[in-house]
């Protein structure tokens, strides 16, 4: 159902949608950086440095988490 509602929509507005989701969870903007598994995409070379700065970002995540005190709730 979902892929038939986005297939009836045309490129302006889908623009429109990504981008509005994109300003509620800025985090997700990577999935643009990366290119999606499809046939086209196997023809085409990948950017290394694309997953390097995911990598990057992702740790860096990693480690601010670590340093945030831990609630009384949370499990060790």
């Amino acid at each position: 159902m979902l892929k038939k509602n986005l297939e009836q929509r045309e490129k302006p507005e889908l623009i429109a949608i990504i981008q509005h989701m994109l300003r509620q969870e800025p985090e997700l903007q990577w999935l643009l950086m990366t290119p999606l598994p499809t046939v086209s995409s196997r023809k085409s070379s990948v950017d290394p440095e694309v997953y390097r700065q995911q990598v990057l970002a992702a740790m860096a995540a990693g480690e601010s988490q670590r340093m945030l005190p831990l609630s009384p709730f949370t499990k060790c």
